[in-house]
């Protein structure tokens, strides 16, 4: 009995840091999009009343170079925001909601990422949002550390247990000396509160599997 409120407790902890969170996360996606999203539409709409206002001005070229950079840092921010607040989630659901992450991902970077689902995905929104913060992870982990150019990521659940399985083809590292520097602690703390198990195998030199599993009753719990 006392482990098993010591369970739900952990659970509970873990719905509230996460929606705590998502919280902070909604906070500052707010203030990119109206504060820094719309100061950087006002300088490109500035930028482009000097081009139309002087268009035989030798610095045009300057211009123009500038309003493109400008585009970019935009288009920036607005990846941004989606990874802070997915509201994709809530139109879409877990499974299109990572296949348009890993897209976007993949058409930024050199790494190709092939996701795949196996089984049934209909879960609960807080279970929807961990899959996906703990994918979005794990992914931005390889992107950042593997030097990888291929990625399969695998989400199954057979009816017992739902798991996540990930595999770089990238350099690799030593798993007890560097795990913890590379975000994985939060991640680790996330899984062991919703009793499921992680399993990290890697080595200097070669490719990186991580597998995730929770037992199906821990998906049902957390609604």
């Amino acid at each position: 009995y006392h482990k098993d409120r010591q369970q739900r407790e952990k659970i509970k902890q873990l719905n509230d840091i996460m929606k705590g969170e998502e919280q902070e996360r909604a906070r500052i996606a707010r203030e990119l999009h109206d504060g820094i999203g719309g100061m950087l539409v006002s300088a490109k709409l500035n930028l482009g009343s000097i081009k139309e206002e002087y268009e035989k001005a030798p610095y045009l070229q300057k211009v123009e170079e500038v309003m493109i950079m400008l585009q970019n840092i935009a288009s920036e921010v607005r990846r941004t925001v989606q990874n802070l607040m997915p509201d994709v989630l809530v139109r879409v659901g877990v499974e299109e909601a990572l296949s348009i992450y890993c897209d976007e991902i993949s058409a930024g970077s050199k790494m190709d990422i092939s996701l795949e689902f196996q089984g049934d995905f209909k879960l609960s929104k807080s279970w929807e949002l961990l899959l996906y913060r703990m994918v979005q992870e794990l992914i931005q982990n390889g992107v950042k550390h593997a030097q990888a150019s291929y990625m399969a990521v695998l989400l199954r659940n057979d009816g017992e247990q739902l798991s996540i399985t990930v595999e770089d083809n990238g350099i690799g590292f030593d798993v007890g000396e560097h795990h913890n520097g590379f975000g994985l602690k939060n991640l680790e703390f996330r899984v062991a509160a919703l009793r499921g198990d992680i399993s990290i195998m890697s080595a200097k030199g070669r490719n990186t599997t991580i597998f995730i599993t929770f037992p199906i009753e821990a998906v049902q719990e957390l609604g």
